[in-house]
Formats: structure tokens, C-alpha cells, sequence
């Protein structure tokens, strides 16, 4: 499950985000006022999420 932190509480532990989304393997969605804005993935994560694209982008219709 992903953790939600608010954009203002990112800027403020940014390099501890990081590190937890790159070397923690966590997921962290950023808020502002409540509202989901981003999320951050590792890289691994990343790639995985491209390669599923890349095999629907060629998925026979």
C-alpha cells in the first residue's frame, strides 16, 4: 500500500523520500489539500510499468 504525504511535508524530507521510494522499494503519493497529485515509484517499478505498456501497445485488437 502506498503512503500519502502532502507536497508541503515532501519538500521538507525530500532526500528521506527518496531514499524510501529508491532504496525502500515504497510507493509515496503526493497530496495538496487532500487531493492526489503524483506518485513516486522506483526506478524498477518504473521500468515494469513501461514494459506492461509496451506489451498492450502491441496486444493483437
Amino acid at each position: 500500500m502506498a503512503i500519502r504525504i502532502s507536497t508541503a511535508e515532501a519538500r521538507k524530507k525530500l532526500a528521506n523520500i527518496v531514499n524510501r521510494v529508491a532504496f525502500g522499494k515504497e510507493s509515496i503519493i503526493l497530496t495538496r489539500r487532500g487531493e492526489e497529485l503524483a506518485d513516486l515509484v522506483s526506478m524498477d517499478e518504473l521500468k515494469l510499468i513501461e514494459y506492461i505498456e509496451d506489451l498492450i501497445g502491441t496486444w493483437p485488437k
